[in-house]
C-alpha cells in the first residue's frame, strides 16, 4: 500500500489518494501490457471515492502516445450526493501528445442508473480545448435518478411519469461555450427536439430552440387532494 497527497494549484484543494493494489505485467513500451489499480481518493470536504480500473495499456514514441484499451474503470462516490453512487466508464482512449488530441469511445457510460455511450474528439488538448462528440443514453426512469441524487421529485397524478426517458444528442464546444445541436430528448410518449447552447460559460448566457409534438400535461401535474368536508357520492 502507499499514499500519495497532492494539492490542485487552481481551488488549492488538498487530496489523499490511498492506492492498495497496482498491478504491471509484461511490460514493453511498444506492446500492450495489462494495468490493474485499486484507489481510494478523498478530500477534507468529505469527498470519499473508491476506484479500479483494468486496461491494456501502450505507451509508443517516448511517452508522446498513450493508448489505454479494453477500458474498464469503476467507482463510487461517497460525500457528494445523498447516498453512494455507482459510476463506470469502459472502452477506449487514445491520446496523441504530438498531435495535441484525445479521441474516446466509450461503449458504456454509467451514472447512477443512467447508462449511455458517448465518442468523444478534442483537439488542443494542452493549450485552447475544443471537443465534439455524440452520447445516447439507454431508457432510464428520472424519478429514480433524481431520488439517487438527493433530489425530491415531483409527485405526479401518473404514477408512470418520467419512468422513461432517453437522450440521443451531439455536442461540441471549448472552455467558453457549448453546443448540443441536435439534441432528441424522449420523455415517456413525447418527443423533444431541437439545441441547446451554453453560449458564454462564465455568464451563464442560454440560449434554446426546442420543438415539443405533444404531451399530456394532466399526467404531470400533482395529484388533486380533496378538499376537506367534502364527500364523494
Amino acid at each position: 500500500d502507499s499514499q500519495l497527497n497532492y494539492e490542485d494549484q487552481q481551488t488549492k484543494q488538498n487530496y489523499t489518494v490511498d492506492v492498495s493494489e497496482l498491478q504491471l505485467r509484461d511490460v514493453r513500451l511498444q506492446d500492450a501490457f495489462p494495468l490493474q489499480l485499486k484507489a481510494r481518493l478523498r478530500d477534507k470536504t468529505g469527498l470519499d471515492v473508491d476506484l479500479a480500473l483494468s486496461t491494456q495499456l501502450r505507451i509508443e514514441g517516448a511517452g508522446k502516445k498513450i493508448t489505454a484499451d479494453a477500458l474498464d474503470l469503476q467507482a463510487t462516490l461517497k460525500g457528494i450526493f445523498q447516498s453512494p453512487l455507482q459510476t463506470a466508464i469502459q472502452g477506449r482512449v487514445d491520446y496523441d501528445q504530438n498531435a495535441d488530441q484525445l479521441d474516446a469511445t466509450v461503449t458504456r457510460l454509467q451514472f447512477a442508473n443512467v447508462i449511455a455511450k458517448t465518442q468523444i474528439h478534442a483537439t488542443s488538448v494542452s493549450q485552447a480545448l475544443q471537443f465534439k462528440g455524440t452520447l445516447q443514453t439507454e431508457v432510464f426512469n428520472l424519478k429514480t435518478l433524481l431520488n439517487t441524487l438527493g433530489i425530491t421529485p415531483p409527485i405526479t397524478q401518473d404514477d408512470a411519469a418520467l419512468s422513461r426517458v432517453q437522450a440521443d444528442l451531439a455536442f461540441s464546444g471549448d472552455t467558453k461555450q457549448v453546443k448540443i445541436k441536435p439534441l432528441t430528448l424522449k420523455i415517456d410518449d413525447s418527443t423533444l427536439n431541437g439545441d441547446v447552447a451554453v453560449i458564454d460559460r462564465a455568464k451563464q448566457f442560454l440560449s434554446f430552440s426546442l420543438t415539443l409534438d405533444h404531451m399530456d400535461v394532466d399526467r404531470y401535474l400533482s395529484p388533486v387532494v380533496p378538499e376537506k368536508g367534502t364527500q364523494q357520492l
